[in-house]
């Protein structure tokens, strides 16, 4: 009638048969749990049976959707999953050299972007 309760027991045990630090019952932090499961659900479903090295080029002042698409693509070739579809984006930084000022964007992918949240008096 669905109105039982569900211990998650078994679920709780399998994660920590996975990643150790999840074993037993201490409290752990629920966006590291998050991060871990969906990794690991991401690696499971992964359609890439090679993961091939890709070395990715300099943006060399070339436009942003151009670098991001090459950043993208390398992605796209190591993680072939619904998971890593629906939950990864790009992150851009900027690196920039304070003699001469040369910069290099890159646009790496995430999967979590942790933000604070302000807090209330």
């Amino acid at each position: 009638d669905g109105s039982g309760v569900v211990a998650p027991r078994a679920f709780r045990r399998t994660i920590g048969d996975f990643h150790t630090p999840f074993a037993g019952w201490r409290q752990h932090d629920a966006q590291e749990f998050l991060s871990i499961f969906l990794a690991g659900l991401s690696e499971d479903v992964n359609r890439t049976a090679a993961k091939p090295y890709i070395e990715l080029k300099d943006s060399e002042g070339r436009p942003d959707e151009v670098v991001a698409q090459e950043y993208w693509t390398a992605h796209c070739r190591r993680e072939q999953s619904a998971v890593a579809a629906l939950f990864s984006g790009q992150f851009k930084s900027v690196l920039r050299c304070k003699v001469c000022g040369h910069e290099n964007a890159a646009f790496d992918p995430f999967s979590f972007m942790p933000i604070s949240l302000p807090e209330h008096d």
